[in-house]
């Protein structure tokens, strides 16, 4: 899991060309972010972008992971928090038929996805998003999907 400042973004370029394209295209786009209507957009074969629009929710959800897909958040309005775990920490997982998905039971920590940072959760990292910080709010995000 990595939570950063996207002005720090270009530190992970390494990490794989995918997530690099991600990366650049936030930077790249930064100013027109907020603009952007909800729906999906695919960047190559390998980096699919969705823009979502939502409040955030003062309840628990459900845990889960992917199996081939990295996600890469980024909070373009408002912030929120996302659950996260080790995928090894967690008591139970079931994959979901046809899907990139595991469902997990268990908890972990609460993480403060503040406006302007991106959070980058790799197949080991067992995440819950659309946490409201204290109080519900209006969050506008980027979520990318990535084969690394």
């Amino acid at each position: 899991m990595i939570l950063d400042k996207l002005e720090n973004a270009p530190l992970y370029y390494g990490i794989s060309e995918n997530l690099a394209c991600a990366l650049r295209y936030l930077l790249a786009h930064k100013a027109e972010l907020a603009a952007q209507p909800p729906g999906i957009t695919k960047l190559t074969d390998c980096v699919q972008i969705k823009f979502l629009e939502y409040d955030t929710i003062d309840a628990e959800r459900r845990w889960e992971s992917h199996i081939e897909f990295t996600d890469v958040q980024y909070m373009i309005k408002g912030s929120e928090r996302i659950g996260y775990n080790h995928v090894e920490r967690m008591e139970s997982s079931v994959r979901q038929e046809g899907k990139d998905q595991i469902i997990h039971q268990g908890t972990g920590e609460k993480i403060l996805v503040p406006e302007g940072f991106f959070m980058v959760l790799f197949p080991q990292d067992v995440h819950m998003s659309k946490l409201a910080d204290k109080e519900v709010t209006h969050v506008k995000k980027a979520a990318f999907k990535i084969r690394l």
